[in-house]
């Protein structure tokens, strides 16, 4: 019998402050759905379409362009915020200034 990881998805905040919250916020239920769907899935170990970026940054990848940065701190998922692939390379620097911060 295959061994099923489980790992656990976090919401970044800091101060109050969490910048996937005000991005997730913003987006239409049928994308919402689409999300959570995807957390649940995660929490059994599959990621599906996902991405290594570069420092400690990684995207899930979805169909309809969006992207949800985060970083792993095993075994979690720390997600830090999301966007769509037409801002890809600005969410990411967003993504790595987001992380330094939260480190401090």
């Amino acid at each position: 019998m295959k061994e099923t990881k489980v790992m656990k998805v976090k919401i970044s905040e800091k101060n109050g402050k969490s910048i996937f919250k005000e991005w997730f916020a913003t987006l239409e239920n049928k994308a919402k759905t689409k999300i959570i769907r995807r957390f649940a899935q995660i929490t059994t170990g599959n990621l599906g379409d996902h991405k290594h970026l570069r420092d400690k940054i990684a995207e899930l990848r979805f169909k309809d362009g969006h992207r949800i940065y985060y970083t792993m701190i095993s075994p979690t998922m720390l997600l830090l915020l999301g966007g769509t692939k037409s801002n890809q390379n600005r969410d990411i620097e967003r993504a790595v200034k987001w992380l330094k911060e939260l480190e401090k």
